[in-house]
């Protein structure tokens, strides 16, 4: 594979106009229908997450290409959910209550590799865990469920969800 240095044009969904990035690129990687490359930040000299469809321009730059020597990427994405990981975060158990409807979608399609199931309830409910680093993507994802799915613990999280469902409902009145 050639290994080019960019100047990577991208364009946050904050900012007005593109900021400029000098990356040696590593890796791509496709979460939720959307692409990311995983570069090496000259700037910051650590990975940086770019969504491809905020990158305005590519230029290749002649510089020297620094090698890959820190992170495997075929284990890189263990530890969370989605591409943003938290590089402070540990991974932390994660214990939910799925209600009995969205149960076997949860089965058939786990959150996590690390998912297990503690307990199958009578009404068909279930607690189920994940061990992942607490991050965006798994606050979102947990979101998506609604009232299907209820974050039990760690209380930080549980307490983040409650705040930002709060947040949501006074939208509604």
């Amino acid at each position: 594979s050639r290994k080019e240095v960019i100047e990577l044009h991208y364009q946050s969904y904050k900012e007005n106009e593109p900021k400029i990035y000098v990356v040696h690129p590593y890796y791509l990687k496709e979460y939720n229908q959307r692409w990311f490359l995983l570069a090496l930040n000259d700037e910051y000299q650590e990975i940086t997450v770019f969504p491809l469809d905020r990158i305005k321009a590519l230029i290749k730059i002649s510089r020297i290409f620094i090698e890959n020597d820190k992170v495997d990427f075929e284990h890189y994405f263990d530890e969370f959910i989605g591409v943003s990981s938290n590089k402070k975060g540990v991974p932390t158990l994660i214990v939910l209550g799925v209600g009995a409807e969205q149960f076997p979608y949860i089965l058939t399609k786990p959150l996590h590799h690390t998912q297990e199931v503690r307990e199958i309830l009578q009404d068909g409910n279930a607690i189920v865990s994940i061990k992942v680093k607490p991050n965006f993507e798994l606050i979102q994802l947990l979101l998506s469920f609604g009232e299907r799915v209820t974050f039990l613990e760690p209380d930080t999280l549980r307490e983040e969800i409650k705040r930002r469902i709060e947040k949501n409902l006074r939208n509604y009145q």
